[in-house]
C-alpha cells in the first residue's frame, strides 16, 4: 500500500512565486501613481510660471523709461506660491520695417502651423480706395523687444523655462519732454 502525504498549505518556493507576482503589480500601480502626481506638479509649476510672466510682462509694459538691458537670472525668495522660481528680463533695441510686416502679414518668420489656408496670415496686398495699384506704407520704426524668461525652481527636477515675448514703441524724448525734466 502506497502511503499519500496529505498537504495543508503552500511550499516555500509557491509563497516567494506569488510574493514576487503581486510585489510586481503593486510596483506597477506605484509607478502609475507617481508618474501622475509628477505631471500635476508640473502643470502647476507651470501654471505658476505663467501667472508670473504676465505680472512681470505687465509691470515692464507699463513702464514708459524702459531700456535696452539684459539682467541675470533672480530667485524670488519668501513670496508663496512664487518662492523658489527664477526670472530674467532682456530688453532689445530692434528696428522693424513696416513694408516687411505689411507684405508678409506679421512681424515673425513664417511658420507652418499646419493650420488650414483661411486661418493663417495671407501674404496678400490690398488695394487701397478703388485702384489697382497696392500701396505699401514702409519705414523702419524702433521698438524695444520685452523677454520674460522664468524658470522652476532649482529644488525641483523639472529643467524648462517659460519665455514670454511681446514689444512696445521706442520712446523718444522730445523738446517738451526735456523742459519737464
Amino acid at each position: 500500500m502506497i502511503k499519500t502525504r496529505l498537504r495543508n498549505g503552500y511550499s516555500l518556493a509557491e509563497m516567494a512565486l506569488a510574493v514576487m507576482a503581486v510585489s510586481l503589480y503593486l510596483g506597477g500601480i506605484m509607478w502609475t501613481i507617481v508618474g501622475g502626481v509628477d505631471l500635476v506638479v508640473k502643470a502647476d509649476n507651470r501654471t505658476i510660471a505663467l501667472a508670473l510672466a504676465q505680472a512681470k510682462m505687465s509691470q515692464l509694459l507699463n513702464n514708459p523709461n524702459l531700456s535696452p538691458s539684459r539682467g541675470e537670472y533672480r530667485t524670488i525668495n519668501n513670496s508663496g506660491i512664487y518662492n523658489g522660481f527664477r526670472w530674467q528680463v532682456e530688453i532689445k533695441q530692434d528696428k522693424v520695417n513696416l513694408a516687411e510686416v505689411s507684405e508678409k502679414g506679421s512681424m515673425a518668420p513664417d511658420i507652418d502651423d499646419q493650420l488650414p489656408a483661411s486661418v493663417q496670415n495671407p501674404s496678400t496686398r490690398e488695394e487701397s480706395a478703388g485702384s489697382s495699384t497696392s500701396t505699401v506704407t514702409g519705414g523702419d520704426i524702433e521698438i524695444l523687444r520685452i523677454i520674460v524668461s522664468i524658470k522652476p525652481p532649482e529644488a525641483t527636477s523639472q529643467d524648462w523655462v517659460y519665455r514670454v515675448v511681446s514689444f512696445q514703441p521706442l520712446r523718444t524724448s522730445t523738446k517738451k519732454d526735456e523742459e519737464q525734466i
